[in-house]
C-alpha cells in the first residue's frame, strides 16, 4: 500500500469504518514506520501505547479490600485526642451557656446610677416633667390678661361698667 491509502486508512479508523484485519494491516505498517508524515507518527505513538496499556496486568486482590484494617498507634492517638477536644469544647460550652445571665435592662441612669427597674423609671420621667412644667407655668403667668384680647369688644365694654 502506498502512504496515501494508509492515511486514507487511518482516517477511517478515527471514523470507526475499519475491520479487524484492517486495523492489524494499520498497526503492523505503523510499527515499522519511519518516515516524517505527522498524521502516521502520531498514530505510531498512539498505537505504541495501546500496545504498551495492552501487555499491563492488573494485580488487584480483592480479598486484601475487604480484610478489616487494625489502627495504628498513630490513629488511636488522633482518635483519643480528637474526643478529649470534642469533651473540652462541650464542657466549656454548657459552662459558658450557664454562666451567661440575660443583662438587666436600663431604663434610666440617675446622677449616674443605672436604674433597671421600669416602675421606678416612669416615677422619675414623671417627676422630671413636673418639674419641667412649673418652669412653664411661671413664664405664661404674666399672658393671663391676653385671652380678653379674644373677645369681641362689646362684651368688653359690658364688663367695664
Amino acid at each position: 500500500m502506498e502512504p496515501l491509502d494508509y492515511n486514507k486508512l487511518l482516517d477511517n479508523y478515527y471514523e470507526g469504518l475499519t475491520s479487524v484485519a484492517d486495523e492489524n494491516k494499520l498497526r503492523s505498517y505503523l510499527k515499522q514506520y519511519d518516515g516524517d508524515n505527522p498524521e502516521l507518527l502520531e498514530a505510531k505513538m498512539l498505537f505504541g501505547a495501546l500496545d504498551a496499556e495492552k501487555s499491563e496486568t492488573l494485580d488487584l486482590d480483592f480479598e486484601r479490600f475487604f480484610e478489616p484494617k487494625q489502627p495504628t498507634k498513630i490513629r488511636k492517638m488522633l482518635i483519643y485526642m480528637g474526643s478529649i477536644a470534642a469533651a473540652a469544647v462541650i464542657v466549656l460550652s454548657v459552662n459558658f451557656m450557664l454562666r451567661v445571665t440575660e443583662k438587666p435592662v436600663i431604663y434610666a441612669y440617675i446622677n449616674g446610677e443605672p436604674i433597671s427597674d421600669k416602675e421606678v423609671a416612669i416615677e422619675y420621667s414623671k417627676q422630671a416633667m413636673k418639674n419641667l412644667s412649673v418652669q412653664f407655668n411661671k413664664g405664661t403667668e404674666n399672658l393671663s390678661c391676653m385671652s380678653t384680647l379674644n373677645k369681641p369688644a362689646i362684651l368688653l365694654k359690658s364688663i367695664k361698667q
